[in-house]
């Protein structure tokens, strides 16, 4: 009986520790012995190291695997940077004191390129795990094989589940990123939906412009860490309400009017300008279903001791993997991690100088394109006149905020477009909180948003991330020869 509960509590051990890993497991993974190094010279676009996610823990693996001399190509995907791009002020990474989001990773981003990673602005939209080396089709449909991923790809926004008017109203007064559309809210009352970390971050984030700010908290007490709870306490416009959620939101379909709740005394109705949403977030892991393992919470699932999937060669790193955490310096740490598994797979599988110059010449390294023209920025009513209004092309009008990681990420597919397209389109910028008299003119509720100019008239819109093939088809459309 002895034996038994020891050999019981060995198995139960495992599978806490790793078993997860296996949860899901589709039978993809190669065949132990199956490396053709053969077919790896006569494929083209090969990458050492792929990288697939461009926050803390992406650039982290970028800066160690090509420190290491490993060809290593970042796919920054559509939110350039992650998470801690939309965070305003950081101050517990380590060393660094107080810093802005954006700061950080800037920061990483050049010390990554300085030891030769490539970061390119595009998406991975399809994956093949079940061949080595494995196949990857970028958004521009480029076909990339690569000898080891690392998976960086992190989480998003959860948003409310069944409530009446968010869909509606998303991006008109419904958002989850209080430093890309804070600037639409100046002197207005808004309303922050959490209470953790995020939910304070957002709300921190809002001082600078909203007139009143309200945290509704689902539970008894906040889930935030102190240090955050303290700094909320130094603004007498920002209220706490317990026990409260929302039950409908109310508006013209056009913006945000108000909020029903319901409250642990019953319903209460809320006048109100803007709905700012932190309740959680979700890994990015859709584009690996199916070639991967998975935890029961949606997470890919990794080994206990390393960041190996149940791929061999592939790995995990940050967000997209942590159940636990959810920290920009963890998910750094899991990226320093995943680089040193990858660096010692290849070792492992027969990958060294001699076959590193051997394929030199095969290796995927995308072209950057330079001579790009610079985008227009309009920064008076008379230019707005001139440039726009009494063009005799189409005009793309972008609207955008300097902290959007989003319009960043977008800005050299506008350049690249507006350089293929010079003589039959004109692209400009416009700040939205430089020129507010625009930003109210044209109805623009949320960053980046797009409106096209056709003879003063406006003949298009689009109001959300786009990848540089689906720019170019938007753009198109309003060219005639």
């Amino acid at each position: 009986m002895k034996i038994y509960s020891v050999f019981l509590g060995l198995t139960l051990g495992l599978l806490v520790c790793g078993g997860l890993y296996w949860y899901g497991f589709t039978g993809k993974t190669p065949p132990a012995g199956t490396y053709d190094w053969k077919r790896v010279e006569g494929s083209k676009n090969i990458i050492p190291v792929a990288i697939i996610g461009s926050g803390p823990a992406g650039l982290s693996a970028a800066l160690y695997t090509s420190r290491a001399h490993l060809h290593t190509v970042v796919f920054q995907g559509p939110q350039a940077g992650g998470q801690l791009m939309s965070t305003s002020e950081v101050e517990n990474w380590p060393g660094m004191g107080k810093k802005q989001g954006p700061e950080i990773i800037k920061a990483v981003q050049e010390q990554a390129q300085h030891f030769g990673a490539v970061l390119v602005n595009e998406s991975i939209k399809k994956v093949d795990f079940s061949v080595w080396p494995y196949q990857l089709v970028t958004s521009e449909d480029s076909q990339v094989h690569a000898l080891s991923v690392i998976i960086s790809t992190g989480a998003f926004p959860e948003r409310l589940k069944d409530v009446p008017g968010e869909v509606e109203h998303w991006g008109k007064g419904v958002t989850a990123c209080a430093i890309c559309d804070a600037a639409f809210f100046k002197d207005k009352d808004v309303v922050v939906v959490g209470g953790g970390d995020s939910a304070a971050e957002q709300a921190l984030q809002l001082t600078a412009y909203a007139r009143h700010i309200t945290l509704l908290v689902r539970g008894d007490k906040m889930r935030a860490s102190v240090a955050m709870q303290d700094r909320l306490k130094k603004f007498d416009y920002i209220k706490i309400r317990y026990n409260t959620s929302i039950t409908e939101i109310e508006g013209d379909g056009s913006r945000v009017t108000g909020i029903k709740l319901k409250t642990a005394q019953g319903s209460d109705h809320m006048p109100i300008d803007g709905v700012f949403l932190a309740i959680g977030h979700k890994p990015n892991t859709e584009l690996f279903k199916g070639q991967i393992a998975f935890t029961p919470l949606g997470y890919i699932a990794h080994s206990c001791r390393t960041q190996e999937t149940s791929q061999e060669g592939v790995f995990a790193a940050g967000d997209v993997s942590d159940e636990r955490y959810r920290q920009a310096a963890v998910a750094s740490g899991d990226g320093v991690k995943a680089a040193l598994d990858a660096e010692r797979f290849l070792q492992r599988i027969g990958f060294d100088e001699i076959f590193a110059k051997k394929i030199e010449r095969k290796l995927y390294d995308p072209v950057v394109a330079t001579n790009l023209i610079e985008i227009t920025a309009i920064e008076s009513m008379d230019q707005f006149k001139s440039v726009v209004l009494e063009s005799k092309v189409p005009v793309i009008i972008d609207f955008y905020t300097k902290f959007c990681s989003s319009c960043l990420q977008i800005m050299p597919y506008i350049q690249a477009i507006g350089t293929q397209l010079k003589d039959k389109l004109v692209c400009v910028k416009v700040d939205i909180e430089k020129m507010a008299e625009l930003k109210d003119r044209y109805r623009v509720t949320t960053v980046p948003y797009f409106v096209v100019i056709k003879d003063g008239l406006v003949v298009g819109r689009y109001n959300d991330v786009m990848t540089k093939r689906e720019f170019f088809d938007f753009a198109s459309r309003f060219i005639t020869e």
